[in-house]
């Protein structure tokens, strides 16, 4: 083989080695543009959580005179936290029960002594 047609090969080899490492960073970028959207997602559920707070502490300092209003409000939140309950309950796993007591050490009073051959000790 000639010196140029190693050195495109060379060349060759190497181009293919750049562009399987752009298709690396390509995949990866993706990956990590959906993980992005995810935290995206969650930082937007999260705002509405704040969002759904801070309406109801502001409904609540506004009618805090008007038991009717009040009474609608509370209801309204009772509603909606009804299938949350129901869910964490539906979901969370019983407590561990608790570990059963050690037993106590009763058995030196029942136990004759005995002496170093294991018989009987005699009575003094």
């Amino acid at each position: 083989m000639s010196e140029d047609t190693e050195r495109h090969i060379a060349i060759l080899a190497r181009l293919d080695r750049i562009i399987e490492l752009l298709e690396a960073i390509v995949y990866e970028g993706a990956q990590n543009m959906t993980t992005l959207d995810d935290i995206l997602a969650e930082v937007t559920a999260e705002q509405s959580i704040d969002s759904g707070l801070l309406a109801l502490i502001n409904n609540l300092i506004a009618n805090q005179n008007d038991p009717t209003k009040l009474a609608a409000i509370l209801s309204g939140m009772k509603a909606n936290i009804a299938p949350l309950v129901t869910a964490l309950a539906q979901n969370t796993p019983a407590p561990a029960p608790a570990p059963a007591p050690a037993p106590t050490d009763n058995t030196a009073a029942q136990t004759p002594p005995t002496d170093t051959t294991g018989q009987p000790a005699a009575a003094s």
